[in-house]
């Protein structure tokens, strides 16, 4: 699993910014553990949800047989 540290920079009105190497992220701050404040350091762990790709994969199988099967349907 791969993880990602970034500082909190500051707040801008409902969101945090982010500071990431150069570039900045803004995430809203709602979302963040309790007593998050600027200067705090935060772990984003990024991982392949298998799960979801398969449910999304039938999602689309699902859609193109039901486009082909209509587009057979009007050709009758």
């Amino acid at each position: 699993m791969k993880t990602i540290k970034v500082t909190i920079d500051r707040f801008e009105g409902n969101l945090a910014v982010f500071r990431l190497n150069s570039q900045e992220l803004t995430w809203p701050k709602d979302e963040l553990p309790e007593k998050t404040h600027e200067g705090s350091v935060l772990v984003f762990s990024i991982m392949t949800d298998k799960e979801a790709e398969k449910k999304q994969n039938q999602t689309a199988k699902d859609l193109l047989n039901e486009l082909l099967a209509n587009d057979e349907e009007q050709e009758e």
